[in-house]
């Protein structure tokens, strides 16, 4: 974590004379040392489905993939409603294909089944012997940008890749100011505004996820108040 000022330009070009405690790298050293991400086309699969539609007589369900490589004649199934299917073939539009992998946006088109009539915006297309985290209860790191507090037991919108659910604060632990590190509470009633904490969430409805560590597509969330951004983590 790099404590910065835009207003001020601390630590943003060069490091700040204002913070001496802090003996890291200013933002622009930090990016230069950043190496660019290998697409995860070797990882599990991950594609969370955007729409539904059909095309002149064809089944399509489109998305963009978040991880790994699917194939025609693959196994898959949808979360988290846990309904199976069989890729047929992969659309990019205009042609027809074998395979896709990470970062590209396709049409999928599946096998005649009931899998199909059951999916909607939301679901999540994982390799059939895959083991997302299908759930209700969530436990995050969560960054607060909203000058009204996050409250605990307050209700929100968690988005996660395609999904959008309402959830509610179940827990707000080691509350943390995000300029000095410091611990500011371990059990906290209130997340204000640049503050860090440990949160628990828990989704109306079940959602299908992964820690940030091992899938960052579908491990990173934002949370919404009134329609607006106001805070944004990643699951645990």
């Amino acid at each position: 974590m790099i404590p910065i000022s835009a207003r001020q330009g601390d630590n943003v070009a060069s490091r700040s004379a204002n913070m001496n405690w802090y003996k890291g790298p200013c933002l622009l050293e930090a990016l230069d040392q950043l190496q660019s991400t290998v697409a995860q086309t070797e990882g599990e699969l991950r594609f969370p489905v955007q729409d539904i539609y059909e095309n002149e007589g064809e089944k399509i369900i489109a998305g963009r993939m978040a991880s790994g490589t699917i194939r025609s004649g693959q196994a898959i199934i949808f979360h988290p409603s846990g309904k199976s299917a069989t890729v047929d073939h992969i659309k990019k539009f205009p042609h027809r294909y074998d395979s896709a992998s990470q970062g590209e946006s396709i049409g999928l088109v599946i096998k005649e089944g009931g899998a199909f009539k059951a999916l909607k915006r939301g679901e999540i297309a994982c390799d059939a012997g895959a083991s997302p985290q299908v759930s209700n209860t969530l436990v995050a790191t969560v960054f607060w940008m909203n000058g009204e507090p996050l409250q605990k037991g307050e209700t929100v919108d968690f988005k996660c890749a395609t999904q959008q659910v309402p959830c509610k604060i179940k827990k707000i632990a080691n509350r943390t100011n995000s300029s000095t590190l410091e611990v500011l509470e371990e059990n906290a009633e209130e997340l204000r505004d640049t503050e860090v904490a440990r949160v628990t969430l828990k989704t109306e409805q079940y959602v299908c996820t992964d820690s940030f560590e091992s899938i960052p597509e579908t491990g990173r969330f934002v949370l919404m108040r009134d329609n607006d951004t106001v805070g944004g983590g990643i699951l645990l």
